[in-house]
């Protein structure tokens, strides 16, 4: 049986409120699909959870369009900023041990730091979190590096001087550098990189045994090319995979839908998550890395993610323990996310 899905959005949710579990997910898969197609995505790959449990995995479209090899939900992505998800909860793993606080300062963790403001020593692990820290974003990633030295992040730190764009705790500013800044912290008290220390505490517990912030560690089968789009509105793969070392704790998680899934379903049954999603106080739609938003009445929490040649979505609402996850081997067309994300989430919520 199938169903063609070319009417509205409301319409779709009204749809699938009404019809048996069976044909929910055969609709929710031709809904994909013609989305897919609607947006052009060279690959698509989508996850959900509902009632803590694994409910629909799929992908669709190619790994590159040079090659028919077909995304699967074991498809490995580029998630870009979801990674500070798992940088954010790789951090309060380090407060519940009692190694670090929220409010420990800078000035306390003998980073090496090179300092062209003296208040950034004061900048505190919650600010930093918060986006709150007044460190500018970064500016050129330079991907084509391709950086697999164990002491780039120590390297990248030690040829910067930093500065402040706002003085600490006074306002809500996106900061990358901020959430690299975190990983050197990681690897500053554990005395072990960060990869190493995510990978061991936050991705194997929760079954991630293929994900992984270092590109270099993902087996070649499972890898997926980028694409974009050049003048003409012509896709494109990209000659450049974005990876590089220093930015590990910014954007450089590698994972499939299958297992940012299984984390989902683990981070939304732990008491543990309580603390990350109470909203900001100087920007309510922001928390302990997570940003935050409302959804069929709801409080929603996770991330966009976007980087060079890809595009990514995690959006979890635990008090219904429902959770969705969406990637893309391509860097256009990227409201996909919130179209499809919202959508289905909405449908979920609405039974």
């Amino acid at each position: 049986m199938q169903f063609k899905f070319m009417y509205s959005t409301s319409l779709f949710v009204l749809f699938l409120s009404v019809v048996a579990l069976g044909q929910q997910q055969e609709a929710m898969e031709t809904y994909l699909k013609q989305k897919q197609e609607e947006y052009q995505l060279p690959g698509l790959a989508v996850g959900i959870v509902k009632n803590g449990q694994v409910y629909f995995q799929q992908g669709y479209g190619v790994a590159t369009i040079h090659f028919p090899k077909q995304i699967t939900e074991y498809s490995v992505f580029h998630t870009g900023s979801v990674s500070k998800l798992f940088t954010a909860q790789a951090i309060l793993k380090l407060v519940e041990a009692d190694k670090i606080g929220l409010d420990t300062q800078l000035a306390s963790l003998n980073l090496g730091l090179r300092l062209k403001d003296r208040q950034i020593s004061e900048i505190t692990i919650r600010q930093l979190l918060e986006h709150q820290s007044g460190l500018p974003d970064v500016w050129g990633y330079h991907w084509r590096r391709q950086n697999t030295d164990s002491l780039a992040l120590q390297r990248y730190f030690s040829k910067k001087k930093l500065k402040l764009a706002t003085s600490p705790g006074k306002e809500y500013r996106y900061s990358n550098l901020g959430y690299n800044l975190l990983a050197l912290i990681v690897q500053q008290v554990e005395g072990l990189s960060f990869e190493t220390f995510v990978k061991r505490e936050v991705l194997l517990p929760a079954t991630m045994t293929t994900a992984d912030f270092r590109y270099f560690a993902i087996p070649e089968e499972m890898r997926l090319s980028p694409h974009t789009k050049n003048l003409f509105g012509k896709v494109k793969v990209r000659k450049i995979y974005p990876y590089t070392r220093e930015h590990a704790g910014s954007s450089t998680l590698n994972s499939s839908v299958e297992e940012l899934s299984k984390w989902m379903i683990q981070f939304m049954n732990d008491p543990f998550h309580q603390q990350f999603l109470v909203p900001s106080p100087v920007y309510a739609y922001n928390s302990l890395g997570f940003q935050l938003y409302r959804v069929a009445g709801k409080d929603g929490f996770g991330h966009y993610g976007g980087d060079k040649g890809f595009r990514a979505f995690l959006m979890m609402v635990p008090s219904e323990k429902t959770g969705i996850v969406l990637l893309s081997n391509s860097d256009f067309n990227e409201d996909f996310r919130q179209d499809i994300g919202f959508t289905l989430m909405k449908s979920l919520l609405n039974p």
